[in-house]
């Protein structure tokens, strides 16, 4: 419960973490209702995910991000734009982690795979693709390859 003399900083915490809680324990369970097709016809999957991973719930959003794709893998083309969206989301939650190792490995290898697809099927020009190359750049360079993260950002820009 709220207490009555409360700063309007102190309640606005508060109702954020009841909104959170409210949602965590209420909307993720609700998924578990909706059907399969249904998951993978709206963007449900993704949006909720994207609002965990906002929120540093990233184990929960990784759990939901890998169910989309996996979804969006299983029924439409690799180079599908929400496939491609899927993927990049994934790698970016697993770089916002800021775990390093397999999970950084992870990312890398599926940024590197979606910029191919995207470079196949956009072009080299389209923003998604030098979004993606800006991406991986950004990647790189924090792993210390500075040469690529060069050649990348050259690229992008």
């Amino acid at each position: 419960m709220i207490e009555a003399n409360v700063s309007c900083k102190e309640l606005n915490r508060k109702v954020t973490q009841l909104i959170h809680a409210y949602f965590d324990d209420v909307v993720v369970g609700l998924l578990d209702q909706v059907s399969a097709e249904e998951r993978l016809s709206t963007p449900l999957l993704y949006n909720v995910a994207g609002h965990l991973q906002d929120h540093g719930e990233y184990e929960k959003a990784e759990g939901l991000y890998r169910e989309d794709l996996a979804q969006k893998r299983s029924a439409r083309v690799a180079t599908h734009k929400d496939t491609l969206s899927a993927v990049v989301s994934l790698a970016q939650l697993l770089l916002d982690t800021g775990r390093k190792g397999k999970e950084e490995q992870e990312a890398e290898a599926l940024l590197r795979g979606a910029l191919a697809a995207q470079r196949a099927s956009l072009g080299s020009l389209h923003k998604e693709t030098l979004r993606a190359i800006n991406n991986l750049a950004l990647l790189v360079r924090n792993a210390g390859k500075y040469d690529e993260a060069e050649m990348l950002a050259r690229e992008a820009a």
